[in-house]
């Protein structure tokens, strides 16, 4: 099986766009709030899934891109932006790590639940630098991992059997490292958490059974340290997951 992210997505991503995390959550009012887009900017959503983030944005920015790999994904986008009326969102095909766009393009820059997808992350995050206009603003909202090897370990391991297409869970301090090398420092830290029901989270991603169960296998067998610090179920049948926006800011 292709276990890219662009096939991937193209075969679930009907499921993203009824999401529940994905559709809400309060990491998305933080994102809008952190990045406070002003009505003459152009902002970029870089690896916009559903469209949910950029539909936001859209409500308070001139004109939003949304760019994505998965040409089916965008597809479900530009239904959604159809169904709430919204005019102002294009939508790109194109790898973060090579966009389309010249030098100083936009004037803020997003994305949400794409970060642990992308191949180079430190060629990402320079791309987006460089599209974005001195001063402008970009606001990550992910997933997170933990300094502790083992515990990273065991979080990206889970991860990785739900969805062949994920490429790792980063930490916090390791995210403001590769934003600081492309040029942009970082402003603020949220910390936050969303906690997952385990047979919903694999049904998003419909992995093969093998590796449900195997995901399933894992969360109940979990060590005393994991089952504390991912707060997993007494049968796995849940279990919280670290996330954060990071607010950051061009130099230059």
């Amino acid at each position: 099986m292709d276990a890219s992210p662009e096939s991937q997505f193209n075969r679930v991503a009907r499921a993203y766009a009824s999401s529940a995390v994905h559709a809400r959550g309060q990491d998305l009012e933080w994102l809008v709030a952190a990045l406070q887009p002003r009505p003459t900017w152009h902002v970029l959503d870089a690896g916009t899934g559903a469209g949910h983030t950029a539909l936001l944005v859209a409500a308070t920015a001139a004109r939003v891109t949304a760019v994505d790999l998965a040409e089916h994904m965008l597809r479900v986008a530009a239904e959604l932006a159809v169904e709430r009326g919204a005019t102002n969102v294009d939508f790109v095909q194109a790898s973060i790590d090579r966009l389309p766009f010249a030098d100083s393009t936009f004037d803020a820059a997003c994305t949400r639940y794409s970060a642990h997808h992308w191949s180079d992350p430190r060629a990402a995050v320079t791309e987006i630098a460089r599209v974005l206009k001195p001063g402008a603003p970009f606001v990550l909202s992910d997933s997170m991992s933990f300094e502790d090897p083992a515990l990273d370990t065991y979080l990206n391991t889970l991860e990785l059997l739900r969805d062949a297409s994920h490429v790792r869970n980063a930490t916090v301090a390791a995210w403001s490292r590769l934003l600081e090398d492309a040029g942009l420092a970082a402003t603020s830290v949220k910390p936050w958490s969303v906690t997952l029901d385990t047979e919903t989270w694999l049904a998003r991603s419909d992995p093969p059974e093998w590796r449900a169960s195997a995901a399933r296998h894992l969360l109940r067998d979990a060590s005393p340290e994991a089952r504390s610090a991912l707060s997993i179920g007494d049968r796995g049948e849940s279990f919280t997951l670290p996330c954060a926006v990071i607010a950051a800011r061009r130099l230059g």
